[in-house]
């Protein structure tokens, strides 16, 4: 596994590259408009964020309750 270092929004963030996302660009913009970070989850994606990754660093990561 690959560790990526970047900045965003002035955070040092370290991650490790994950599985291919749940959620699509779109889908994600549209869970991030629901909580209006829809201009962060946007930042996150042109950072080199997978969409879950966006959507886990701002926490509102939909969770499954089935």
């Amino acid at each position: 596994m690959a560790l990526k270092a970047t900045t965003l929004f002035g955070r040092l963030c370290c991650r490790l590259k994950k599985s291919p996302s749940r959620f699509s660009k779109e889908e994600a913009l549209d869970i991030a408009r629901l909580h209006n970070l829809e201009n962060e989850i946007m930042e996150a994606l042109r950072h080199g964020y997978s969409p879950d990754e966006a959507l886990e660093d701002w926490d509102i990561y939909p969770v499954d309750n089935s």
